[in-house]
Protein backbone atom coordinates (compact mmCIF):
# COMPACT_ATOMS: atom_id res chain seq x y z
CA UNK A 1 0.00 0.00 0.00
CA UNK A 2 1.16 3.43 -0.51
CA UNK A 3 1.08 6.74 1.54
CA UNK A 4 0.19 5.19 4.94
CA UNK A 5 3.13 4.30 7.23
CA UNK A 6 3.19 7.69 9.18
CA UNK A 7 3.40 7.87 12.97
CA UNK A 8 0.82 6.77 15.09
CA UNK A 9 -0.86 9.46 15.49
CA UNK A 10 -1.33 10.75 11.70
CA UNK A 11 -1.73 7.05 11.35
CA UNK A 12 -4.84 7.40 13.31
CA UNK A 13 -6.30 10.28 11.82
CA UNK A 14 -5.95 8.40 8.54
CA UNK A 15 -7.89 5.52 10.01
CA UNK A 16 -10.54 7.88 11.69
CA UNK A 17 -11.21 9.37 8.27
CA UNK A 18 -11.13 5.92 6.25
CA UNK A 19 -13.48 5.19 8.88
CA UNK A 20 -15.84 8.06 7.97
CA UNK A 21 -15.70 7.57 4.19
CA UNK A 22 -16.15 3.62 4.59
CA UNK A 23 -19.76 4.87 6.28
CA UNK A 24 -20.42 6.79 3.25
CA UNK A 25 -19.38 4.50 0.28
CA UNK A 26 -23.14 4.28 -0.94
CA UNK A 27 -22.07 4.75 -4.50
CA UNK A 28 -22.13 1.87 -7.06
CA UNK A 29 -18.97 0.76 -8.02
CA UNK A 30 -19.35 0.09 -12.30
CA UNK A 31 -16.46 -2.89 -11.52
CA UNK A 32 -18.80 -4.88 -9.58
CA UNK A 33 -20.86 -7.22 -11.46
CA UNK A 34 -23.97 -7.62 -9.45
CA UNK A 35 -25.06 -3.77 -8.40
CA UNK A 36 -27.11 -5.78 -5.14
CA UNK A 37 -22.98 -7.05 -4.45
CA UNK A 38 -20.90 -4.26 -2.54
CA UNK A 39 -19.55 -5.65 0.25
CA UNK A 40 -17.46 -2.95 2.47
CA UNK A 41 -16.12 -5.43 5.09
CA UNK A 42 -12.50 -4.51 7.26
CA UNK A 43 -9.61 -4.73 5.17
CA UNK A 44 -7.38 -1.81 5.50
CA UNK A 45 -8.45 -1.15 8.77
CA UNK A 46 -5.53 -2.31 11.67
CA UNK A 47 -5.77 -6.33 12.78
CA UNK A 48 -6.96 -5.58 16.68
CA UNK A 49 -6.88 -9.05 17.80
CA UNK A 50 -6.50 -12.36 16.49
CA UNK A 51 -8.27 -15.69 17.18
CA UNK A 52 -6.14 -18.42 16.84
CA UNK A 53 -8.98 -20.88 17.04
CA UNK A 54 -10.72 -22.60 14.62
CA UNK A 55 -13.80 -21.25 15.35
CA UNK A 56 -16.78 -21.09 12.70
CA UNK A 57 -14.67 -23.67 10.41
CA UNK A 58 -17.37 -26.57 11.01
CA UNK A 59 -19.83 -24.24 10.03
CA UNK A 60 -18.55 -24.70 6.54
CA UNK A 61 -20.00 -27.98 4.67
CA UNK A 62 -17.38 -30.34 3.79
CA UNK A 63 -15.87 -30.27 0.16
CA UNK A 64 -17.72 -32.40 -2.91
CA UNK A 65 -14.69 -32.25 -5.02
CA UNK A 66 -11.48 -33.52 -5.88
CA UNK A 67 -8.94 -31.31 -3.75
CA UNK A 68 -5.19 -31.90 -2.97
CA UNK A 69 -4.40 -33.26 0.28
CA UNK A 70 -1.44 -30.23 1.01
CA UNK A 71 -1.09 -27.63 -0.98
CA UNK A 72 2.67 -26.70 -1.72
CA UNK A 73 2.46 -23.59 -3.98
CA UNK A 74 1.40 -20.64 -4.15
CA UNK A 75 -0.45 -20.16 -7.48
CA UNK A 76 -3.62 -18.19 -9.12
CA UNK A 77 -5.99 -20.92 -7.70
CA UNK A 78 -4.55 -23.09 -4.98
CA UNK A 79 -2.47 -20.76 -1.94
CA UNK A 80 -1.84 -20.37 1.80
CA UNK A 81 -0.69 -18.52 4.77
CA UNK A 82 0.81 -19.54 7.87
CA UNK A 83 -2.43 -20.81 9.07
CA UNK A 84 -4.87 -21.63 6.50
CA UNK A 85 -4.70 -23.40 3.11
CA UNK A 86 -7.05 -22.00 0.38
CA UNK A 87 -7.85 -23.31 -3.33
CA UNK A 88 -10.95 -22.26 -5.68
CA UNK A 89 -12.95 -25.03 -8.46
CA UNK A 90 -16.02 -24.02 -10.49
CA UNK A 91 -16.43 -20.65 -9.00
CA UNK A 92 -16.33 -21.70 -5.56
CA UNK A 93 -13.41 -21.40 -2.48
CA UNK A 94 -12.51 -23.82 -0.20
CA UNK A 95 -10.32 -23.83 3.07
CA UNK A 96 -8.54 -26.55 5.52
CA UNK A 97 -5.62 -25.87 7.89
CA UNK A 98 -2.41 -25.65 6.27
CA UNK A 99 -0.68 -28.04 7.99
CA UNK A 100 -3.64 -30.48 7.33
CA UNK A 101 -3.52 -33.34 5.06
CA UNK A 102 -6.95 -33.49 3.67
CA UNK A 103 -10.16 -31.93 5.34
CA UNK A 104 -10.85 -29.31 2.69
CA UNK A 105 -14.13 -27.27 3.52
CA UNK A 106 -16.74 -24.88 1.32
CA UNK A 107 -16.17 -21.38 2.67
CA UNK A 108 -19.61 -19.23 2.65
CA UNK A 109 -19.07 -16.64 0.40
CA UNK A 110 -21.80 -13.79 0.17
CA UNK A 111 -24.45 -15.19 -1.96
CA UNK A 112 -23.77 -13.11 -5.32
CA UNK A 113 -19.94 -13.84 -4.83
CA UNK A 114 -20.80 -18.02 -4.66
CA UNK A 115 -19.87 -19.27 -7.73
CA UNK A 116 -17.98 -16.43 -9.20
CA UNK A 117 -14.85 -17.03 -8.33
CA UNK A 118 -11.58 -18.14 -10.71
CA UNK A 119 -8.76 -17.05 -8.29
CA UNK A 120 -6.87 -17.02 -5.38
CA UNK A 121 -4.21 -16.21 -3.41
CA UNK A 122 -3.37 -15.92 -0.02
CA UNK A 123 -0.50 -13.75 1.82
CA UNK A 124 -0.28 -12.65 5.48
CA UNK A 125 -4.22 -11.89 6.81
CA UNK A 126 -5.67 -11.03 3.85
CA UNK A 127 -7.06 -13.40 0.61
CA UNK A 128 -7.17 -11.42 -2.63
CA UNK A 129 -9.80 -13.38 -4.89
CA UNK A 130 -10.95 -13.06 -8.48
CA UNK A 131 -13.93 -13.26 -10.12
CA UNK A 132 -15.01 -14.56 -13.66
CA UNK A 133 -14.75 -10.74 -14.83
CA UNK A 134 -10.89 -10.34 -13.06
CA UNK A 135 -12.03 -8.54 -10.36
CA UNK A 136 -10.82 -7.75 -6.71
CA UNK A 137 -12.45 -9.25 -3.71
CA UNK A 138 -10.64 -9.13 -0.92
CA UNK A 139 -10.88 -11.46 2.45
CA UNK A 140 -10.00 -9.81 5.55
CA UNK A 141 -8.59 -11.49 9.15
CA UNK A 142 -7.08 -14.45 7.16
CA UNK A 143 -5.32 -15.52 9.80
CA UNK A 144 -8.04 -15.53 12.45
CA UNK A 145 -10.82 -17.73 13.01
CA UNK A 146 -13.14 -18.52 10.01
CA UNK A 147 -15.92 -16.87 12.29
CA UNK A 148 -14.11 -13.30 11.91
CA UNK A 149 -13.40 -13.39 7.89
CA UNK A 150 -15.15 -10.92 5.48
CA UNK A 151 -15.25 -9.20 2.34
CA UNK A 152 -14.53 -6.48 0.54
CA UNK A 153 -14.77 -5.13 -3.27
CA UNK A 154 -13.24 -1.60 -2.23
CA UNK A 155 -9.97 -1.02 -3.63
CA UNK A 156 -8.39 2.22 -5.14
CA UNK A 157 -8.18 5.82 -3.43
CA UNK A 158 -8.86 7.40 -0.89
CA UNK A 159 -7.76 4.71 1.81
CA UNK A 160 -8.77 1.23 0.10
CA UNK A 161 -12.09 2.72 -0.26
CA UNK A 162 -12.19 3.68 -3.91
CA UNK A 163 -14.71 2.00 -6.32
CA UNK A 164 -12.88 -1.51 -6.91
CA UNK A 165 -10.34 -2.57 -9.69
CA UNK A 166 -9.37 -5.53 -11.93
CA UNK A 167 -6.37 -7.37 -13.09
CA UNK A 168 -4.65 -5.77 -16.10
CA UNK A 169 -5.42 -6.71 -19.06
CA UNK A 170 -3.23 -9.95 -20.53
CA UNK A 171 -2.35 -10.88 -16.91
CA UNK A 172 -0.85 -14.42 -17.63
CA UNK A 173 -0.14 -14.59 -14.33
CA UNK A 174 -0.85 -13.10 -10.52
CA UNK A 175 0.06 -13.22 -6.76
CA UNK A 176 -1.16 -11.06 -4.03
CA UNK A 177 1.15 -9.65 -1.77
CA UNK A 178 1.46 -8.02 1.86
CA UNK A 179 3.90 -6.90 3.92
CA UNK A 180 2.68 -6.47 7.42
CA UNK A 181 4.31 -5.07 10.99
CA UNK A 182 2.50 -7.98 12.77
CA UNK A 183 4.68 -10.47 10.48
CA UNK A 184 7.64 -9.36 9.02
CA UNK A 185 8.49 -6.56 11.62
CA UNK A 186 11.49 -5.25 9.53
CA UNK A 187 12.64 -5.20 6.21
CA UNK A 188 16.04 -4.07 5.02
CA UNK A 189 16.99 -1.55 2.10
CA UNK A 190 20.45 -1.88 0.07
CA UNK A 191 22.77 -0.28 2.54
CA UNK A 192 21.94 -3.23 5.34
CA UNK A 193 19.78 -0.94 6.94
CA UNK A 194 16.68 -2.35 8.98
CA UNK A 195 13.58 0.07 8.72
CA UNK A 196 10.15 -0.99 10.56
CA UNK A 197 6.95 -2.08 8.67
CA UNK A 198 4.23 0.65 8.85
CA UNK A 199 0.97 -0.93 11.48
CA UNK A 200 -1.54 -0.13 8.16
CA UNK A 201 1.24 -2.93 5.71
CA UNK A 202 2.15 -2.63 2.17
CA UNK A 203 -0.14 -4.49 0.14
CA UNK A 204 0.20 -5.22 -3.88
CA UNK A 205 -1.40 -7.36 -6.41
CA UNK A 206 1.71 -8.21 -8.74
CA UNK A 207 0.76 -9.31 -12.34
CA UNK A 208 2.86 -10.84 -14.96
CA UNK A 209 2.17 -8.79 -18.69
CA UNK A 210 3.17 -8.58 -22.23
CA UNK A 211 4.21 -11.68 -22.27
CA UNK A 212 6.29 -11.99 -18.88
CA UNK A 213 8.25 -8.84 -20.13
CA UNK A 214 6.74 -6.66 -17.91
CA UNK A 215 5.00 -6.96 -14.19
CA UNK A 216 2.43 -4.46 -12.86
CA UNK A 217 1.31 -3.76 -9.48
CA UNK A 218 -1.98 -2.48 -8.33
CA UNK A 219 -1.85 -1.49 -4.75
CA UNK A 220 -5.15 -0.50 -2.96
CA UNK A 221 -4.67 2.72 -1.82
CA UNK A 222 -3.31 4.41 -5.53
CA UNK A 223 -5.33 5.79 -8.26
CA UNK A 224 -7.58 2.76 -9.75
CA UNK A 225 -5.48 2.14 -13.04
CA UNK A 226 -2.41 -0.21 -13.77
CA UNK A 227 -0.14 2.54 -14.47
CA UNK A 228 2.78 1.55 -11.96
CA UNK A 229 5.58 -1.16 -12.75
CA UNK A 230 8.39 -3.08 -11.47
CA UNK A 231 10.73 -3.64 -14.38
CA UNK A 232 12.04 -6.89 -15.15
CA UNK A 233 15.55 -8.12 -14.71
CA UNK A 234 18.12 -7.54 -17.11
CA UNK A 235 17.42 -4.10 -17.56
CA UNK A 236 13.92 -5.12 -18.60
CA UNK A 237 14.85 -7.80 -21.20
CA UNK A 238 14.58 -10.53 -19.10
CA UNK A 239 11.17 -12.52 -20.50
CA UNK A 240 9.50 -14.47 -17.47
CA UNK A 241 7.11 -17.54 -18.00
CA UNK A 242 5.88 -17.51 -14.37
CA UNK A 243 5.64 -15.29 -11.12
CA UNK A 244 5.20 -15.63 -7.93
CA UNK A 245 5.07 -12.41 -4.83
CA UNK A 246 4.93 -12.59 -1.31
CA UNK A 247 5.82 -9.86 1.54
CA UNK A 248 6.92 -7.63 -1.13
CA UNK A 249 9.87 -10.18 -2.26
CA UNK A 250 8.67 -11.21 -6.06
CA UNK A 251 10.31 -14.48 -7.94
CA UNK A 252 10.62 -14.92 -11.66
CA UNK A 253 11.96 -17.92 -13.76
CA UNK A 254 12.48 -17.62 -17.38
CA UNK A 255 11.88 -20.78 -19.93
CA UNK A 256 15.53 -21.62 -19.35
CA UNK A 257 15.52 -21.88 -15.85
CA UNK A 258 17.06 -18.56 -14.82
CA UNK A 259 15.87 -17.61 -11.31
CA UNK A 260 15.64 -14.38 -10.00
CA UNK A 261 14.17 -12.12 -6.93
CA UNK A 262 13.40 -8.89 -5.72
CA UNK A 263 12.51 -6.63 -2.81
CA UNK A 264 10.31 -4.10 -3.53
CA UNK A 265 7.22 -2.58 -2.96
CA UNK A 266 5.60 1.17 -3.94
CA UNK A 267 7.14 2.22 -0.07
CA UNK A 268 10.11 0.81 -0.63
CA UNK A 269 11.04 2.17 -4.24
CA UNK A 270 11.27 5.47 -2.84
CA UNK A 271 7.91 6.62 -4.07
CA UNK A 272 6.29 7.27 -0.85
CA UNK A 273 7.76 10.32 -0.08
CA UNK A 274 5.01 11.36 2.72
CA UNK A 275 5.75 9.33 4.97
CA UNK A 276 9.04 8.09 4.14
CA UNK A 277 12.80 9.86 4.58
CA UNK A 278 14.97 8.55 1.43
CA UNK A 279 17.95 9.04 0.05
CA UNK A 280 20.87 8.29 -2.52
CA UNK A 281 23.50 9.32 0.13
CA UNK A 282 25.45 6.71 1.48
CA UNK A 283 23.61 5.62 4.78
CA UNK A 284 26.03 2.55 5.45
CA UNK A 285 27.05 2.66 9.35
CA UNK A 286 24.66 5.49 10.38
CA UNK A 287 22.07 4.34 13.55
CA UNK A 288 19.01 2.73 12.81
CA UNK A 289 15.74 4.66 13.98
CA UNK A 290 13.83 3.01 16.84
CA UNK A 291 10.54 3.58 15.39
CA UNK A 292 9.06 5.31 11.81
CA UNK A 293 8.22 8.88 13.20
CA UNK A 294 12.24 9.17 14.18
CA UNK A 295 13.33 8.02 11.18
CA UNK A 296 10.93 10.50 9.10
CA UNK A 297 11.89 13.35 10.82
CA UNK A 298 15.52 12.77 12.54
CA UNK A 299 17.86 12.79 10.17
CA UNK A 300 20.84 11.15 12.81
CA UNK A 301 19.10 8.43 11.80
CA UNK A 302 19.53 6.11 8.81
CA UNK A 303 16.96 7.40 5.96
CA UNK A 304 16.11 4.79 3.12
CA UNK A 305 18.76 3.73 0.53
CA UNK A 306 18.05 4.55 -3.02
CA UNK A 307 17.93 3.03 -5.07
CA UNK A 308 15.91 0.03 -3.85
CA UNK A 309 16.71 -3.09 -3.97
CA UNK A 310 17.79 -5.05 -7.50
CA UNK A 311 17.13 -8.40 -8.93
CA UNK A 312 19.42 -11.04 -7.41
CA UNK A 313 19.82 -14.08 -9.43
CA UNK A 314 19.48 -17.44 -7.75
CA UNK A 315 21.37 -20.60 -8.73
CA UNK A 316 20.10 -23.03 -11.22
CA UNK A 317 18.45 -25.95 -9.90
CA UNK A 318 20.15 -29.25 -11.02
CA UNK A 319 17.42 -31.15 -12.01
CA UNK A 320 13.99 -31.28 -14.00
CA UNK A 321 11.28 -28.20 -13.14
CA UNK A 322 8.22 -26.79 -14.38
CA UNK A 323 7.36 -23.60 -14.61
CA UNK A 324 4.83 -23.87 -10.96
CA UNK A 325 7.09 -21.37 -8.63
CA UNK A 326 6.41 -19.88 -5.17
CA UNK A 327 7.63 -17.88 -2.97
CA UNK A 328 6.66 -17.62 1.05
CA UNK A 329 7.24 -15.81 4.12
CA UNK A 330 8.84 -17.81 6.55
CA UNK A 331 8.98 -15.76 9.56
CA UNK A 332 10.12 -11.95 10.44
CA UNK A 333 13.03 -9.84 8.44
CA UNK A 334 13.62 -9.64 4.71
CA UNK A 335 15.97 -13.16 4.47
CA UNK A 336 12.81 -15.07 5.93
CA UNK A 337 11.68 -16.57 2.38
CA UNK A 338 11.42 -19.71 0.83
CA UNK A 339 11.62 -20.19 -2.85
CA UNK A 340 10.06 -23.20 -4.32
CA UNK A 341 9.52 -24.75 -8.09
CA UNK A 342 7.97 -27.92 -8.92
CA UNK A 343 10.43 -31.08 -10.28
CA UNK A 344 11.23 -34.17 -10.47
CA UNK A 345 14.63 -36.13 -9.40
CA UNK A 346 15.54 -39.47 -10.16
CA UNK A 347 12.44 -40.49 -10.93
CA UNK A 348 10.93 -39.06 -7.60
CA UNK A 349 8.38 -36.09 -7.79
CA UNK A 350 8.22 -33.37 -5.91
CA UNK A 351 9.56 -29.80 -5.36
CA UNK A 352 12.65 -28.16 -5.08
CA UNK A 353 13.13 -25.65 -2.56
CA UNK A 354 15.65 -23.08 -0.75
CA UNK A 355 15.64 -19.90 1.57
CA UNK A 356 16.22 -16.78 0.09
CA UNK A 357 20.51 -16.61 0.62
CA UNK A 358 21.22 -20.64 0.45
CA UNK A 359 23.09 -21.27 -2.45
CA UNK A 360 21.56 -24.23 -3.46
CA UNK A 361 18.51 -26.33 -3.70
CA UNK A 362 17.19 -29.35 -2.27
CA UNK A 363 14.84 -31.66 -3.25
CA UNK A 364 11.44 -32.71 -1.19
CA UNK A 365 9.74 -35.54 -2.90
CA UNK A 366 5.86 -35.65 -2.70
CA UNK A 367 2.80 -37.97 -4.35
CA UNK A 368 1.83 -34.86 -6.65
CA UNK A 369 1.72 -35.69 -10.52
CA UNK A 370 4.71 -34.40 -12.44
CA UNK A 371 3.03 -32.24 -15.35
CA UNK A 372 3.70 -32.63 -19.09
CA UNK A 373 4.82 -29.05 -19.65
CA UNK A 374 8.64 -29.25 -18.30
CA UNK A 375 12.17 -28.82 -18.92
CA UNK A 376 15.59 -29.92 -17.99
CA UNK A 377 17.68 -27.18 -16.21
CA UNK A 378 21.91 -26.92 -17.20
CA UNK A 379 23.67 -27.97 -14.51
Amino acid sequence: MAVRHGHTLRRAALIAAAGLVFAGVTTQSVTVADPGCLPVGSVGTPEVTVDESDAGLTAFAPASVALPEQVYFRTMTESFNRRWAFATRDGQVYVKAAAALGGWRMVALPGCLAGTITGVSADDDEVMMIDRDGRFITMDHALSAPRDWNWSSRYGTPLWTGPGNTLPPGASTWSWSVLSSNEDHRWTDTAGNEHPVGGAKVSHVFALTHGGSRIQYVDPWLPVDHSYEMGTPLGGRFQAVALSTSASTSLVVNRYGDFYTRLYDFDISGADKVFFRYSYEDQRGLPEAPDMLSERVDPRFAAIQLPAPDWVAQPKVPGEITDRISIHRTGPGSAARELRVEGRDGGRTGFWRKMLTDESWTFVATINRFPVRHWRTRR
